[in-house]
């Protein structure tokens, strides 16, 4: 019988490892965003509660980035910027919704 030791953490696998959790963090997000899609044009259903998740999501690792100093000035106004874009668009699209409904 072998004993099992520890794995040999070293800096290849940390890497390896946190790509694998981008990787998945990625496809949940997506996920979420095509189920809150689906729910809403297919079922007629509100989805904030998913919407908020995706959000929340993306504002805790920025806001985790940021504190950690490793958020420059560039990807911060590319962040805002993004989420005022968004937020225009999604404005845009509630007003279309309202006056074609």
């Amino acid at each position: 019988m072998t004993s099992l030791s520890g794995v040999v953490r070293d800096e290849r696998t940390v890497v390896v490892e946190d790509a694998s959790y981008r990787v998945a963090y990625t496809f949940i997000t997506f996920a979420l965003l095509l189920d809150v899609m689906y729910r809403s044009l297919a079922r007629r259903e509100a989805s904030w509660d998913l919407l908020a998740i995706v959000i929340l999501g993306g504002a805790i690792s920025t806001v985790y980035q940021w504190r950690h100093k490793i958020l420059t000035r560039y990807s911060l106004k590319l962040a805002v910027v993004t989420f005022v874009v968004a937020g225009i668009v999604a404005a845009l699209v509630a007003a279309m919704m309202q006056t074609v409904w």
